[in-house]
């Protein structure tokens, strides 16, 4: 495995939605904030940006999805 992907690897939560899910709370219990986006810096046209919205749209409702689940879940 080269440099470059061994350093990038902290920084990439997941091949998948649920990887990064669990990823990023496993780094919040160590304290340590983080973030899931979809990146879509390379977009050249309009369907690929409305793509690109529905998929960060997706991570939102999961991630409200998941809060409450585990909000609820500590509550009883």
């Amino acid at each position: 495995m080269s440099f470059f992907i061994r350093f990038a690897r902290q920084w990439i939560a997941g091949e998948t939605l649920d990887d990064a899910i669990i990823t990023a709370k496993k780094a919040n219990n160590r304290g340590i904030g983080a973030i899931i986006n979809f990146l879509g810096e390379h977009v050249k046209d309009k369907d690929e940006a409305e793509k690109n919205k529905i998929e960060n749209l997706e991570i939102l409702k999961s991630l409200e999805l998941y809060n409450s689940f585990f909000s609820s879940y500590r509550s009883n």
